[in-house]
């Protein structure tokens, strides 16, 4: 083990009642899952992960960044089943200035601070970019019916609770 982690490797054992991703696996096989929307998808680095994963169902991935959404339009283009969107979700319509992170996986809308910068040095920002914010209510009638089974997964670096705000009707349907 040490020979790995010194190349940056780690070795576990996998144990199908108790490792996260059999239990994700689990899960949206449990309750039937037909659309996965993936908020703050970065590259697509979740989707493919379903995808290894065995799930073939419907994949809605939400990225705001133009970098990062070039690489996940590329990813979704090869699965018909899986659809890019290069807009960030809110509680609001509108435009918004994200930051952006040496790692894009950290940037946010939100301020990025110093102990997360501290933690993850490639965290720290080196740019802004301004972005189109929509709601997921706004969308949720064009992108799913009342039939499907949604699983919704964020990841917005702190800005999930303006996300769940604008989904307050979505999450009842």
């Amino acid at each position: 083990k040490r020979v790995l982690r010194r190349n940056g490797l780690d070795l576990v054992r996998y144990s199908p009642t108790s490792h996260p991703l059999a239990r994700r696996a689990r899960l949206i096989a449990t309750y039937e899952i037909s659309v996965v929307l993936d908020v703050g998808a970065n590259i697509g680095q979740y989707g493919r992960q379903l995808r290894e994963l065995g799930y073939r169902g419907r994949l809605i991935s939400f990225e705001p960044l133009t970098a990062a959404f070039a690489q996940l339009s590329d990813e979704a283009r090869r699965d018909d089943s899986w659809t890019a969107m290069n807009v960030a979700l809110g509680d609001t319509e509108g435009t918004h200035a994200i930051n952006v992170s040496g790692n894009s996986q950290s940037s946010s809308i939100c301020e990025i601070l110093k102990i997360h910068e501290d933690t993850a040095p490639d965290s720290k920002v080196i740019g802004t970019e301004i972005v189109r914010v929509t709601t997921l209510d706004r969308l949720i009638d064009q992108l799913c019916s009342k039939d499907d089974r949604i699983l919704l997964k964020i990841d917005a670096q702190g800005y999930e609770r303006h996300v769940l705000d604008g989904a307050e009707r979505a999450l009842h349907l």
